[in-house]
């Protein structure tokens, strides 16, 4: 529960609104969840009732891929009475980066929110939930881009000592860090690396170009 009401305060500021406007926002996104303890052999498609639209919130929100889902984990998830069209209108992160106002396209990692979006001339196009790197192997910030793509890497370094693990959808921004498909338990996971769910790299594999820029903030 600690973690979400962080994400409550972090996410009004970033946006371009009112007092008003983040006191009410703030007000209904509470309104419209509640915590839901993961019990065994529950799957997102059971929780949220086989609504697609609602899987997809509930995944976004909580940083989930459905397959990392984990018996005695809280979630949270749509009370059953919210519009679940307003809660997919959602963002953690600004809708404007004026930074990348001249770059037609660019990519924006907010560590503490978990969250990646991209952009096309400064404007939020999409955002994808990630599970970034551990205490011990921090993913690395600042300001790089897109040196590599490949679409069936497979790492060099782990598991330890001669690598094999697959790394599908991978675009290389520093050193052996990607982003990748892989683990999303709804917390970091990697050894530096950036994770997306299956479909969410796919997504980016195939918008993202060599020389793509990316900042990466904590």
């Amino acid at each position: 529960m600690k973690k979400i009401f962080i994400l409550f305060i972090v996410l009004f500021p970033l946006l371009e609104i009112s007092a008003e406007a983040i006191e009410a926002g703030v007000k209904n996104m509470q309104a419209g969840l509640i915590p839901y303890t993961v019990q065994r052999n529950d799957t997102l498609w059971q929780i949220a009732e086989r609504r697609e639209r609602v899987v997809e919130f509930i995944g976004k929100f909580n940083r989930l891929a459905p397959e990392d889902l984990q018996a005695g984990s809280v979630i949270m998830i749509p009370n059953g009475t919210y519009n679940i069209s307003k809660l997919q209108n959602y963002s953690p992160l600004s809708r404007k980066l004026f930074e990348f106002k001249g770059e037609t396209k660019a990519i924006y990692i907010d560590l503490s929110l978990e969250a990646l979006g991209i952009y096309e001339n400064g404007m939020l196009k999409k955002w994808f939930p990630i599970s970034a790197g551990i205490k011990d192997f921090p993913t690395t910030t600042g300001n790089f881009y897109i040196k590599e793509k490949d679409v069936d890497h497979i790492s060099k370094s782990y598991p330890k000592p001669d690598g094999g693990a697959k790394m599908p959808y991978s675009l290389r921004f520093f050193g052996r860090h990607y982003i990748h498909e892989g683990k999303m338990p709804g917390k970091p996971s990697s050894h530096g690396c950036v994770h997306l769910r299956r479909k969410d790299a796919i997504d980016l594999y195939f918008w993202a170009e060599i020389g793509t820029p990316i900042k990466i903030v904590e």
